[in-house]
């Protein structure tokens, strides 16, 4: 796929806002005090609330047969939450290098983060390392006073690697760049995973059949959709003839 053959999409919030980022950035941003602008990338709840929400998605991840290399796409990263979490939890999973078991790919609105912001985003703001992923973590005191908060542990250096290689990968990152146009051109079977969290509530409704039926196009038979836990888009993966794995997570 060519990133020159996908436009620049421009979103209006409802106080007619315009911005070209993540919605989840700006929302924060605009939101959120100061200090949790940093290292809040487990979005899904990997350690917020006991690690409810994220329980399910581990649970899928250890469920997919990595002895060949899966391809996965990422769609909506925010401030990398979800390539991050993914990245450690298969990693501590599977106790092989990422390179070895994973082909991940990017979608995202806002422009590519630069390495700096990409490092700062890696640390994660709690006492411990996440029970299910810790030995994806490393124990660090460095820029801890920088970030205004305790961050004590960040990923360990070959997932920081991975993710930085495959944002600066323009075959395998699609930055300033609208979901719902990126599914249209990626090839039919193509993706074992879609991680889709948190996007569907954006796109305009008169595109969101169209969409979920491009994700099931691209998507391999046997394949895993890790999506939005609302009653409309499990309708819609549901009406495709996928199977309900979880609450929002789906096979094909």
């Amino acid at each position: 796929m060519k990133v020159s053959s996908i436009k620049t999409y421009n979103y209006t919030d409802k106080t007619q806002t315009n911005f070209t980022a993540h919605p989840d950035l700006y929302i924060l941003k605009r939101n959120y005090p100061e200090r949790y602008k940093h290292s809040r990338w487990f979005r899904h709840g990997l350690e917020i609330f006991d690690g409810e929400n994220y329980q399910r998605v581990v649970k899928c991840l250890d469920s997919i047969d990595w002895s060949f290399k899966n391809r996965m796409l990422i769609a909506g990263i925010g401030d990398s939450q979800e390539p991050f979490s993914h990245l450690a939890v298969i990693k501590d999973i599977t106790k092989k290098t990422l390179k070895e078991v994973l082909d991940m790919h990017i979608v995202d609105l806002q422009d590519k983060p630069n390495n700096i912001k990409l490092y700062f985003q890696s640390f994660y703001d709690r006492k411990r390392a996440p029970f299910y992923a810790s030995d994806s973590f490393v124990e660090t005191q460095k820029y801890r006073k920088y970030l205004g908060l305790s961050p004590k542990f960040r990923v360990n250096d070959e997932i920081f690697e991975y993710l930085k290689s495959t944002y600066n990968d323009s075959k395998k990152s699609l930055w300033e760049t609208p979901i719902q146009q990126a599914v249209k051109e990626y090839p039919d079977n193509f993706f074992n995973i879609i991680s889709i969290n948190n996007v569907f509530c954006y796109i305009k409704r008169d595109l969101l059949q169209p969409t979920v039926n491009n994700i099931s196009r691209i998507l391999k038979r046997d394949g895993i959709v890790i999506t939005d836990t609302s009653d409309s888009i499990n309708e819609k993966f549901l009406s495709l003839g996928f199977d309900k794995l979880d609450d929002g997570i789906f096979c094909k």
